[in-house]
């Protein structure tokens, strides 16, 4: 009987091995198997049995992102490994889309922000709500105090940071400020 049940044992392992080969095998052939990955990380070429970064010239060349490596990170390695003018595409285009997105959504916002304040100050007046005043300005003054710590605290770091940012990524930067500007004004 243990001799059955450790055959069976030895099948039942030795399928789920050829399952597992057979479809590392099909996930090579087939791209869209990977699903999003194969959108994110586009310089995995699948070409017959194997797999790995596309051979090519210039920059293209280790694109892959290593996993232990941020995407952020990995995005700012790959535009200093860039020309100018890539840099340049790139911050103009993601300027305009953020810019375009700021002023959409920060025209909805001011439209509902001063919509409520409308209401609140109508129901005030009709008597509707019943505001404490002292309480709120005593709780106004404390989340004042505590949010200018905090950004004394970090103000200095994240100017100079910023700064450093601009000055190694010239043509990034500013091809993103005249982008993120133009979009705006859209």
């Amino acid at each position: 009987m243990d001799n059955i049940l450790h055959n069976l044992f030895l099948r039942t392992q030795n399928k789920e091995r050829v399952r597992r080969s057979q479809h590392d095998e099909l996930a090579v052939q087939h791209p869209r198997s990977h699903g999003i990955r194969s959108f994110i990380e586009p310089n995995i070429a699948f070409q017959g049995d194997h797999a790995g970064p596309i051979q090519g010239a210039g920059d293209v060349q280790g694109t892959v992102r290593p996993h232990h490596v941020s995407w952020k990170e990995w995005i700012v390695r790959e535009m200093e490994k860039a020309t100018p003018a890539k840099q340049m595409v790139v911050g103009g285009m993601s300027g305009w889309a953020s810019g375009y997105m700021c002023a959409k959504v920060g025209r909805v916002a001011a439209i509902a922000v001063g919509g409520s304040i409308i209401l609140v100050q109508v129901a005030i007046y009709q008597g509707f709500v019943q505001v404490n005043w002292t309480r709120l300005e005593r709780r106004l003054e404390d989340t004042r105090r505590k949010i200018n710590e905090q950004t004394l605290d970090n103000l200095p770091t994240l100017a100079e940071n910023l700064r450093e940012f601009a000055r190694r990524h010239f043509f990034l930067t500013g091809s993103f400020l005249a982008g993120f500007f133009i979009g705006f004004a859209m």
